[in-house]
């Protein structure tokens, strides 16, 4: 698979195009075939090592923010079935209540591989429903930047 990732050493010149074999889903988990990615402003920092000693180390893929539909389950998965259209959250260890030490070190394209990839394996419990989120939100006027993997 293709993945937009921070090889090598920590700077935007080492922000490269990378093949990477296809993730399998483990115990618990979810393999997203993933349709978008968000660039965010924080997305900036990260190809710096913005973050510091709490990141991943290299090579990382990028971004935070993206949807996919889930096209493998892991033994044990639950909560989301072959099919769905979901959203990685965020902090994927970050489910409820009061954050934590262990909680915020869980952010997707920072502590952990981001978005930015054809394919990537999140715990099922990490995913939003993408029907859920789109009732909540109203349409608002902008300029979308979509960034489809299958066009790189």
């Amino acid at each position: 698979m293709r993945a937009f990732q921070v090889d090598q050493a920590w700077s935007m010149d080492n922000v490269k195009i990378a093949t990477r074999t296809i993730p399998t889903p483990g115990s618990g988990q979810v393999r997203l075939k993933m349709s978008a990615a968000a660039l965010n402003y924080r997305d900036l920092i990260i190809p710096m090592r913005g973050y510091g000693r709490r990141m991943q180390d290299l090579p990382l893929i990028l971004l935070s923010d993206g949807v996919g539909i889930v096209d493998a389950i892991g033994a044990g998965a639950s909560g989301v079935a072959l099919g769905d259209r979901v959203c990685p959250i965020f902090y994927q260890t970050w489910l409820a209540g009061e954050p934590n030490n262990e909680t915020m070190l869980s952010s997707l394209g920072c502590e952990q591989d981001g978005t930015m990839a054809e394919y990537m394996v999140v715990p099922a419990e990490g995913c939003a429903m993408f029907h859920r989120i789109s009732r909540i939100l109203r349409p608002q006027p902008c300029l979308p930047l979509q960034l489809p993997l299958g066009d790189l």
